[in-house]
């Protein structure tokens, strides 16, 4: 499921300032951002749409920026 995903990985309508082969790079070296396309590709897996699964993530960055800042500036 995992690696079906990433062997799909493109740019998308080019509004990511990082290529895909970049970020193929970035990702093969960063088992948090691999948990993140993990996470992803179960909730397709579970029956969700491409496109509802990028609405939850919406949701999930604005139930969690807050926070997040928090992290990073207790950790600097």
């Amino acid at each position: 499921m995992v690696k079906a995903a990433i062997r799909g990985l493109r740019g998308v309508g080019g509004r990511s300032a990082m290529s895909a082969h970049d970020f193929k790079r970035k990702l093969d070296s960063n088992l948090n951002l691999q948990l993140i396309v993990a996470g992803m590709a179960g909730l397709v897996d579970e029956g969700h749409s491409p496109h509802e699964v990028f609405k939850l993530l919406e949701d999930v960055k604005r139930n969690t920026f807050h926070a997040l800042a928090e992290i990073g500036r207790e950790s600097r």
